[in-house]
């Protein structure tokens, strides 16, 4: 048994040696990070979607935060009611994750996050007045200006 413990501490030892440092492995485990979508009549917490990082990391609110909650709905009850609709949110999804990749390599994210939440701000005025068309143009052409500085491929 002596020996098996000497072993198993000469093991450890090489272990805590090789490991790497935290900061390496926070940022690893950060960016293997999925967008998810959210399960029927469950939401999670989605870092990877830009309305919602604007909204937690920006504005420090909750994800069950009343923008949220908002845009959600719009989501699932309007935009998805349509065939134009459906795809936008599909669309969402491909190119969602890349943005905020790109915003986060921004020095100057805190202002693009600073626009995504007045957007925000402003559709979930229109969302309130149930003025829905008047909330898609106003994501379509933040969609546009983001993708205009961060994604020009799409």
């Amino acid at each position: 048994m002596a020996k098996a413990k000497s072993k198993s501490k000469k093991t450890s030892a090489k272990k805590v040696t090789k490991a790497k440092p935290a900061k390496k492995v926070l940022k690893k485990a950060a960016t293997k990070k999925k967008a998810t979508k959210p399960k029927k009549g469950k939401d999670t917490v989605d870092l990877e979607c830009f309305l919602t990082t604007a909204c937690i990391r920006h504005k420090q609110l909750p994800d069950e935060c009343e923008e949220l909650q908002l845009l959600r709905g719009f989501r699932d009850n309007y935009m998805r009611s349509s065939a134009p609709g459906t795809r936008m949110v599909e669309e969402y999804y491909q190119f969602g994750p890349k943005l905020v990749s790109a915003i986060e390599l921004d020095k100057k994210k805190a202002s693009t996050y600073a626009y995504i939440y007045d957007c925000i701000q402003k559709a979930c005025d229109k969302i309130r007045l149930t003025e829905n068309e008047g909330a898609q143009k106003i994501y379509t052409r933040m969609v546009h200006q983001l993708s205009k500085k961060y994604l020009p491929e799409y």
